[in-house]
């Protein structure tokens, strides 16, 4: 009788504890994305369209719109800006954009709009 239960015992312990580490694992995926986003507020991506002035070029859009939490630098930004509205970026700027011009700009929000 002994002896039964100690091969039964030999056999359960592995599953145990593949068991455990199993759960473990599925504790691991499952809770800490949830906990990472209620630390972080989440945000949202929305477009804008603007007019370029005189005044307000290219560079002054990046300067009010690029949120550094999502852009490496304004560089990166105007980049964007100018693959979504089919012109050529050049280093800080977007030379077709001339006054009159309309762009649609990307910024974020943690807003979200229905």
């Amino acid at each position: 009788m002994a002896e039964r239960r100690r091969n039964l015992l030999r056999r359960s312990l592995p599953l145990a504890a593949g068991a455990a580490i199993l759960l473990c694992i599925v504790l691991l995926i499952c809770v800490l994305p949830g906990r990472a986003g209620e630390e972080g507020e989440t945000s949202y991506k929305y477009y804008r369209c603007v007019t370029v002035t005189a005044e307000e070029g290219v560079p002054e859009l990046a300067a009010r719109y690029a949120d550094p939490a999502h852009y490496r630098n304004r560089t990166a930004y105007i980049r964007e800006v100018g693959d979504i509205n089919h012109m050529a970026a050049e280093g800080g700027d977007i030379p077709e954009a001339t006054p009159g011009t309309r762009l649609v700009v990307p910024y974020y929000s943690t807003v979200f709009v229905q």
